[in-house]
C-alpha cells in the first residue's frame, strides 16, 4: 500500500528556467498503485530513506521528455511531493529485499536526475515494472514484481535509462 497523509498523489513540478521543468511524479492517479525508483540502496536495516521517482506507466527515457511541440523540456528527477508541502510517500507491505521505504523530499539524491542514478526500486503497482539499461527498453534488464522491492542489480545500478510497466 502506498500511504499518503492526504490520501492522494499530486503531480508536481517546478520551473528552473524558461523552457525547462522538473518532474518526479508520474503516478498522479491517486490510487496508491505506484512504482518507486529510489536514489539510495537498501541498507542492512531493509529500510530505504531517500528521494524517489514515481510512475504507474512506462517511461521510455529516464532523461525526460519534450512537450508543447518541443518547446518545453521536462526533466525527470528524484524528489517527493513533500518538497512542495504535500504528503510524504511511504511504501509498506512489500517483500523481497525491502521492509519499508520512505520517499523523502530532501533525502539523498533530491534534485538529482533520474537517468543513471537509481539504486533500488519498490513496486506497489498491480503489475510488474522492468528497468532497462538503454532508453527505449533495450539492453540488460531487471523486473520488479508487484509487491516487491530490491536493490537494482549491479549492471543497472546507476545505469538505468528506461522502465516498462507490465
Amino acid at each position: 500500500m502506498l500511504a499518503l497523509a492526504s490520501g492522494t498523489v499530486v503531480a508536481t513540478s517546478s520551473s528552473a528556467s524558461a523552457g525547462t521543468a522538473y518532474e518526479w511524479d508520474l503516478c498522479n492517479s491517486g490510487n496508491g498503485s505506484c512504482f518507486g525508483i529510489f536514489y539510495s540502496s537498501v541498507p542492512g536495516s531493509l529500510v530505504i530513506d531517500s528521494a524517489c521517482f514515481l510512475a504507474n506507466r512506462s517511461v521510455p527515457d529516464h532523461w525526460g521528455r519534450y512537450e508543447n511541440g518541443g518547446t518545453i523540456q521536462v526533466r525527470y528527477q528524484f524528489r517527493n511531493q513533500g518538497y512542495n508541502g504535500g504528503p510524504l510517500i511511504v511504501f509498506d507491505r512489500v517483500s523481497g529485499g525491502v521492509a519499508f521505504a520512505k520517499c523523502l523530499p530532501n533525502g539523498a539524491g533530491a534534485g538529482d536526475p533520474l537517468k543513471n542514478n537509481a539504486a533500488s526500486a519498490v513496486n506497489q503497482d498491480t503489475v510488474p515494472h522492468t528497468i532497462y539499461y538503454n532508453s527505449g527498453y533495450g539492453g540488460q534488464r531487471q523486473t520488479i514484481n508487484s509487491g516487491r522491492g530490491y536493490n537494482i542489480i549491479a549492471e543497472l545500478k546507476n545505469n538505468n535509462a528506461s522502465s516498462l510497466r507490465g
